[in-house]
């Protein structure tokens, strides 16, 4: 039973780390914040967001990403733009015909637009870039979801399956956030400055994306990709595991290093938990596509070593291409960031969409095999993370806060339980100085990864 709880605790731990770092897959705040500003409208009575957006869907929005939706509707209807598409009627056929007048579409076919065509993640990405400034002697179309990325824009590892409407959200609100190709201004600012969006209604967004920005630049200097932290972790569970009331809560304090090193991450924690009077010292180390954990609980010592190919691939590919500067990726699933000074640091207090975070979450945990063998749901409360960023540009100490409830079940064991986390990291040394020196792993028992998780 311990151990189901434990492991409980684990995924859901797991779960909002990775969700708190990328992008989310449930972007209905976000739809209304683009609603407020006039970009995305809806189909009448709701957003759609569980569908795959139309190749006609995405000419509006191209259009209103022009901030050219007035001059559209106007000129096509004084006749002054039109396109030899046929099947363009009614509601698309101003936004096709100016993008044909100029020259941003070429249809399906020389009389076809397919506006009622599914538009799929490139498609689209290629229609956003092209509002940012990028042509063809920019990228090519084939690499347009790997230009994308660079631009901060699109995440391949989180637009996984099908790219539905709610995608469109997020990938939209990223480009407004995004810098022109010119480097004049970011889109929203320069779509204020012309007109196409009213100030006062863009007051909020605008304001959220300068603070974001202005926390990113902050921290421009720093080399993130290895980091040695102390950490903290306080877990409150309480619930029911099989119809039995069971309550549980541990503290967790140590030291964790990750280094990174182009494609080569290795990762070293001492981590000691006290639990119901019970302590217990684990040490995990990630090497050379192994992970090697030793355990002391009661006397005991099991030392044992994994591999985790798929599992590094993953983290590898999170570590992402875009640089600093360009990375707006979270930015769709923030609800609020305000910043403050405190001792010479300023603070940035960001509060996560919970709904958002914990359905990407579980499309990762999914991604990683996690689920395979067990169901999990997961309601999670809105995130609430504070990093504070030296006048150095370092960030020196994160700290979270989240409720969530989770129900499992596994080896004919479910449970549903709410937790409440309580995070703080204060971050020693960022980039080169960080070094791991790893004990000798001899005598370590191989076994099934399956077994670490079950």
């Amino acid at each position: 039973m311990k151990k189901f709880l434990m492991t409980l605790a684990a995924v859901m731990l797991m779960a909002v780390l990775i969700a708190s770092a990328a992008f989310a897959s449930d972007f209905d705040s976000t739809a209304k914040e683009l609603s407020k500003v006039g970009m995305f409208k809806g189909t009448g009575t709701s957003f759609d967001l569980d569908r795959a957006p139309t190749r006609g869907e995405a000419a509006v929005m191209l259009v209103r990403l022009y901030g050219a939706e007035a001059d559209a509707k106007a000129d096509f209807s004084a006749g002054k733009i039109s396109s030899p598409f046929t099947d363009c009627k009614n509601y698309t056929a101003p936004y096709v015909a100016w993008l044909y007048a100029k020259g941003l579409t070429k249809g399906s076919s020389a009389t076809t637009f397919t506006p009622g065509a599914v538009c799929d993640a490139k498609q689209y990405c290629t229609f956003v870039l092209r509002a940012l400034g990028y042509g063809d002697t920019d990228f090519k179309y084939a690499d347009a979801l790997t230009f994308a990325q660079s631009k901060g824009i699109y995440s391949p590892e989180i637009y996984t399956g099908k790219f539905l409407r709610d995608d469109v959200a997020a990938v939209t609100y990223q480009a407004l956030a995004t810098d022109l190709k010119d480097g004049s201004n970011y889109l929203l600012a320069s779509l204020v400055s012309s007109g196409a969006i009213d100030k006062t209604a863009a007051s909020d967004m605008t304001a959220k994306i300068e603070t974001y920005r202005a926390m990113m630049k902050s921290m421009a200097g720093a080399e993130a990709s290895s980091m040695d932290a102390d950490l903290t972790m306080k877990i409150n569970m309480n619930g029911t595991v099989n119809g039995e009331a069971m309550s549980y809560s541990t503290v967790t304090s140590g030291n964790v290093k990750t280094v990174v090193s182009g494609a080569d991450i290795q990762s070293a924690s001492t981590m000691t938990a006290t639990s119901s009077g019970t302590t217990t010292k684990t040490g995990t180390w990630l090497k050379d596509g192994w992970v090697y954990m030793s355990v002391t609980s009661n006397g005991t010592t099991q030392n044992q070593k994994y591999k985790v190919d798929n599992a590094l691939a993953m983290v590898q590919q999170m570590d992402g291409s875009a640089d600093m500067s360009a990375q707006v990726g979270e930015l769709a699933m923030i609800k609020s960031i305000t910043a403050s000074t405190s001792s010479g640091s300023t603070v940035y207090t960001l509060v996560i969409d919970g709904k958002a975070a914990a359905g990407m979450a579980s499309k990762m945990l999914s991604e990683m095999g996690i689920t395979s063998e067990m169901k999990i749901s997961m309601d999670l409360g809105d995130i609430t993370m504070t990093t504070a960023v030296s006048s150095a540009g370092l960030p020196t100490a994160i700290n979270m806060q989240y409720s969530a409830t989770i129900s499992m079940s596994a080896d004919g064991v479910s449970g549903s339980m709410k937790c409440d986390y309580d995070t703080a990291m204060k971050i020693n040394a960022l980039g080169s100085s960080v070094k791991i020196t790893f004990p000798d792993f001899t005598g370590y028992t191989e076994v099934d990864m399956s077994s670490v998780t079950g």
